[in-house]
C-alpha cells in the first residue's frame, strides 16, 4: 500500500467546527464542490458534513464549481434568489472561494459579515482576504511538504517496492485568531 497525501476529512471537520463556532442568523449552507468524484472533494465533503451534523445543520445547496474561480462567481449568480438563506459557504479550494468573494463584492454584499466563508488551500490571495476579515477559516494544505514527501516516496518505493509507504503532509486550520494544527 502506497499513499502520500492529506487527511482531508479530518481537516475539513476541524475547519468546519471553527467556522460554525461563529453563529450566523441564517443557517443555510452552500457547498462549492470541487471536481465530481475526486477523492479530495469527497473527503472534504465528508468532513464538513460530519461537523455540520454535530452542529444540527446540513448542506442546503451543493453545486460543482470544478475548482474554478469563474464557476465560484457563476454559482453565486445562479443562487442570487437564495443568497438571503445562506450563512455559510464551504469552498473546496481557493479559486472557488475567490470567485464567491468577487461576486459578493460586485453585488453589494460583505463577505465575513453577510456570509462566512471557509476555503481549503491557503494561497497568498486567500490569506490576504482572511486578514481583511473576508474569509473566516482556511483549511491550509502544505503543498511544499507534499512535494517533498512524494519525492522521498519515489526513492523509497524504487528501493523497496514491496514495503508500504504512507505519509500525510501537514495541514492547519487558520482563523483570524490564529492557527490550530489539524
Amino acid at each position: 500500500l502506497q499513499h502520500i497525501g492529506f487527511d482531508y476529512a479530518s481537516l475539513a471537520e476541524q475547519a468546519a467546527d471553527a467556522l460554525l463556532q461563529q453563529r450566523m442568523p441564517r443557517d443555510g449552507v452552500l457547498e462549492l464542490y470541487g471536481t465530481v468524484n475526486a477523492s479530495d472533494a469527497r473527503e472534504i465533503a465528508r468532513g464538513c458534513r460530519a461537523s455540520l451534523e454535530e452542529h444540527g445543520l446540513t448542506v442546503t445547496y451543493s453545486l460543482c464549481g470544478d475548482g474554478m474561480r469563474s464557476r465560484g462567481c457563476e454559482i453565486l449568480e445562479e443562487m442570487e434568489d437564495h443568497l438571503d438563506e445562506i450563512g455559510y459557504i464551504f469552498a473546496q479550494n481557493d479559486a472557488m472561494a475567490l470567485g464567491a468573494v468577487d461576486y459578493l463584492h460586485s453585488h453589494g454584499r460583505k463577505p465575513g459579515k453577510d456570509v462566512l466563508i471557509c476555503a481549503f488551500g491557503g494561497g497568498a490571495e486567500l490569506r490576504a482576504l482572511q486578514k481583511k476579515g473576508e474569509v473566516a477559516v482556511i483549511g491550509a494544505l502544505d503543498d511544499t511538504q507534499l512535494a517533498e514527501l512524494t519525492a522521498d516516496a519515489a526513492q523509497q518505493i524504487a528501493k523497496a517496492p514491496w514495503k508500504p509507504y504512507i505519509a500525510l503532509a501537514d495541514t492547519a486550520v487558520l482563523t483570524e485568531e490564529g492557527t490550530a494544527d489539524a
